[in-house]
C-alpha cells in the first residue's frame, strides 16, 4: 500500500501540482507539441512505476511462502520460477494500469489538494474488491464471472494473483489480464494527451 501512496503522490504532482504552480503554462508556450508533453509525463511516471512494481514484486516473492500459508493453502504446493514470473508480469502491468489511471485524476484536478483527495477514494475501491475477493461469500459471483474478471483493469490483478498463488490459473488468463492492463495503460496515455488539448481542463 506504501507504494501505491508513492505512485499517488508523484502523479498528483505531476500534473495538478505543476498546474497549481504555475508552471505547466509556461510549458505549453514552448515550442513542443502538447501531447509530447503528456506522454512525457506518462512516460516518467511508468518509469517510476516499475521501480516501485520491482520493489512490491520483491516483497511478495519473499513472503509468497507465508502467505500461501495463512490462506490455508497446503504446504506440499510447490512455486516454481513459472509462478514468480507470472506474478512479476502482473504485478508489473497492474502499476502501470493503476499509474496510468492515477495520471489521469491528476490531470482532471485543479490542484494537488483535489488529486490526493480523489486518488485514495481510488486506491480504497481497488482494495475493498481485493478483500471481497478473497472472502468465501464472494466466490460464486467471481466464479459466475470466469473471463470477464480478466477484463477489467487492476480488478484482474487481485483476482489472478490469487489464482496463481492458489496453483488454479491458466496461462490464457494471464495473458488476457497482462495485455489488458497494458492496453489501459495505452489508452490512457492518449486519453491523457487529448485532455492536454484542451485549455479548460489544464487551466482547471
Amino acid at each position: 500500500m506504501g507504494v501505491y501512496k508513492v505512485f499517488m503522490n508523484l502523479a498528483a504532482e505531476c500534473v495538478a501540482g505543476d498546474k497549481e504552480r504555475g508552471f505547466l503554462n509556461t510549458m505549453l508556450i514552448a515550442p513542443v507539441k502538447r501531447s509530447s508533453i503528456a506522454a512525457g509525463k506518462s512516460v516518467y511516471l511508468l518509469i517510476v512505476s516499475v521501480i516501485g512494481g520491482l520493489s512490491a514484486f520483491v516483497g511478495m516473492a519473499l513472503s509468497l511462502p507465508k502467505l500461501a500459508d495463512s490462506m490455508g493453502i497446503d504446504s506440499s504446493f510447490n512455486y516454481t520460477m513459472k509462478e514468480y514470473l507470472l506474478l512479476f508480469a502482473i504485478t508489473i502491468t497492474a502499476v502501470f494500469a493503476l499509474c496510468a489511471m492515477l495520471l489521469i485524476i491528476s490531470t482532471l484536478s485543479k490542484d494537488v489538494k483535489q488529486a490526493t483527495n480523489v486518488a485514495p477514494v481510488v486506491l480504497m475501491v481497488l482494495m475493498i474488491g481485493g478483500m471481497l475477493a478473497t472472502t468465501e461469500g464472494f466466490k460464486p459471483m467471481i466464479e459466475d464471472l470466469g473471463m470477464v474478471n480478466n477484463l477489467i483493469p487492476a480488478w484482474n490483478t487481485m483476482i489472478l494473483m490469487q489464482d496463481i498463488i492458489n496453483l488454479e490459473y491458466t496461462i490464457n488468463s494471464v495473458w488476457i489480464s497482462c495485455g489488458i492492463n497494458l492496453l489501459f495503460s495505452v489508452v490512457s496515455i492518449y486519453v491523457i494527451g487529448k485532455c492536454f488539448e484542451s485549455e479548460k481542463i489544464l487551466n482547471g
